[in-house]
This record gives structure tokens, sequence and C-alpha cells, in this order.
């Protein structure tokens, strides 16, 4: 595992954090 490829996959999942925090600060399902 490159140290590249690993820094990617590291911005790639805290993205993914950021957009389902968004999501569920602006849609916020009843529960």
């Amino acid at each position: 595992m490159t140290p590249r490829f690993r820094r990617r996959l590291t911005v790639g999942a805290l993205a993914v954090l950021v957009l389902v925090a968004l999501v569920a600060t602006l849609w916020p399902h009843p529960r």
C-alpha cells in the first residue's frame, strides 16, 4: 500500500463523513 494511496483513501473517507454530516443536518429524517 503506497502512502499516496493511503492518503487518498483517508481524504475520501473524510469527504464522505462530511457529506453524510451535511445531509443529516440539512435533511433531518424523523426518528
